[in-house]
């Protein structure tokens, strides 16, 4: 059994999610790092280590994303999973223009970025869960009202070479206009 803590003490950092990986665990978080929240992928190996190890790494969003668009987004990772060839699928909500877009992405074992895909404006990705093909199952919302915003319960689904099927969007049945909460 171990505890590790974040390094940069005094800088601001929380952990989002966790999933195991054989003799390794994955974890995610954010850094706040000159007003950029960054998503943060690590796997430590038995011993709770990431530094100086053979199967510990760590890695910013700002380094695995292609998207230039992700270079300057604050982005959170909120659910990760591990699939049975032991590629990472990591979910969460990139912030672009003020505004909430799902972030799903698949890597590799060693990190290596594999894909990703940005959603919509006005989505977001909390929680996801992998078949032993590979398949991601997502789940987030979907706002279907500004102002005040009225979001929906939504499910998207990629299989492991990232063609999407969905969404599936949960509508309350009573939720009819004016949306009333």
């Amino acid at each position: 059994v171990w505890t590790t803590i974040e390094p940069k003490d005094g800088m601001f950092s929380t952990g989002g999610a966790i999933a195991l990986d054989g003799n390794n665990a994955i974890a995610s978080g954010v850094h706040w790092d000159n007003g950029q929240i960054l998503a943060i992928l690590r796997r430590y190996d038995l011993s709770g280590s990431w530094i100086g190890t053979g199967d510990g790494w760590t890695m910013k969003h700002t380094d695995w994303t292609n998207r230039d668009e992700l270079k300057t987004a604050n982005l959170s990772v909120n659910a990760l999973a591990v699939d049975s060839e032991r590629n990472i699928v990591a979910v969460g909500t990139a912030y672009i223009a003020g505004e909430p877009r799902m972030y799903v992405a698949r890597f590799n074992s060693g990190a290596g970025l594999i894909w990703e895909v940005l959603g919509m404006v006005g989505t977001e990705a909390r929680g996801v869960g992998v078949l032993p093909d590979g398949s991601a199952y997502v789940t987030g919302a979907v706002r279907v009202k500004k102002g005040p915003d009225v979001w929906d319960m939504a499910t998207w689904v990629y299989s492991a070479d990232k063609v999407a099927y969905g969404p599936d969007i949960f509508k309350d049945p009573l939720d009819v206009p004016p949306f009333k909460r």
